[in-house]
């Protein structure tokens, strides 16, 4: 962990406005867990205190695209985590600003200028990349993952049976995560929390997956790559019958059950009966993937997204194939085989 020096400086007023708009607080909550307050800290740092902090955005900070809301243009901006005088908080970085490079604007869940007695002029102590960043250990993940895939199904989250380490292992780090703020104490075990949250990149894709082939496991393991957190939603019977003109050899459970005993899939779940973007933002992942050869398009996806106040969530096309492999020709072979008798 780094430490840098910051002065207390007054801003230019415009921090309470942008923080209160619904993307970029959509972005606070989902990439840096911050119910933010609306308004920025600002901090005038000397030159290689700066350079450090900027390097430092530069590598490990989260990117959230620029978008239009109601008809009006917002710029791109990243994020990083910090902690300022002991409290978690983030960085927030405009790609165009009218600040000089030493100003650094810091936004957290309090005002800052109350909950730590600040003043203009006050020297406060940045540290990062922060404590919530540290927790991301392997141990850690493996807890805040079995703690999400629970708060998808809406039950608590309770620290036995998981498989990568004993119970009293897992009670111990769940209650170091307590202590965290990852997870917080319900009354039939514990739930994830929107810091929780933050620590995990979560992928999201989505498909038929009805014979299962070398392909798709290229893919799946790709997906896998890019995040802590694969989602896989399989397309329903009727979607199925809906976009491919046929019916799926195998039925919806059936196929779930299949992809979900796959090593990279953490959680499978059948999608709902309505846009299949729609489903997406149910489950506010980090990032959205499709397989090389599926046909929607990013810019509609992205467009999309911005439109819904979602801006920071990431759209990749993969490139993983494997010549030869897919269910239409698989099924097209059968046919041939069976044609041949």
């Amino acid at each position: 962990m780094k430490t840098v020096t910051g002065i207390v400086a007054s801003g230019l007023g415009r921090g309470r406005r942008f923080c209160s708009l619904l993307p970029y607080r959509n972005a606070f909550r989902d990439l840096m867990g911050l119910e933010v307050f609306p308004g920025t800290l600002n901090l005038e740092l000397g030159k290689k205190e700066s350079h450090l902090i900027w390097q430092y955005v530069e590598q490990r900070g989260e990117h959230v695209r620029s978008f239009r809301w109601d008809g009006k243009q917002y710029g791109a901006i990243q994020l990083a985590h910090v902690d300022i005088n002991g409290t978690p908080a983030a960085i927030v970085a405009p790609h165009k600003t009218t600040h000089t490079e030493t100003t650094v604007e810091i936004i957290a869940e309090s005002k800052l200028r109350d909950s730590l007695g600040l003043e203009d002029g006050d020297r406060v102590r940045l540290e990062f990349p922060g404590r919530r960043v540290q927790l991301r250990k392997a141990d850690n993940l493996c807890i805040l993952k079995k703690a999400l895939s629970a708060f998808y199904f809406s039950t608590p989250f309770s620290p036995k049976g998981i498989s990568c380490m004993t119970d009293q292992r897992a009670q111990q780090l769940t209650q170091e995560l307590v202590g965290a703020g990852a997870l917080v104490p319900v009354s039939e075990g514990y739930e994830l929390t929107y810091s929780g949250r933050s620590l995990l990149r979560v992928v999201f894709t989505g498909g038929v997956y009805d014979l299962l082939h070398v392909g798709h496991l290229a893919t799946l393991q790709e997906a896998k790559s890019l995040g802590d957190y694969l989602l896989v939603i399989v397309a329903r019977d009727e979607t199925v019958m809906k976009f491919k003109q046929r019916k799926p050899i195998k039925p919806e459970e059936e196929r779930r059950k299949i992809l979900e005993q796959l090593r990279p899939v953490d959680l499978a779940l059948l999608g709902q009966r309505q846009n299949y973007l729609q489903t997406a933002l149910q489950f506010r992942p980090d990032m959205i993937v499709m397989g090389h050869d599926q046909r929607m398009e990013i810019e509609g996806i992205l467009s999309f997204l911005e439109e819904k106040g979602y801006p920071h969530i990431r759209v990749e096309r993969l490139t993983a194939r494997v010549e030869g492999r897919s269910t239409t020709k698989l099924i097209e072979q059968a046919k041939h085989r069976n044609s041949g008798k």
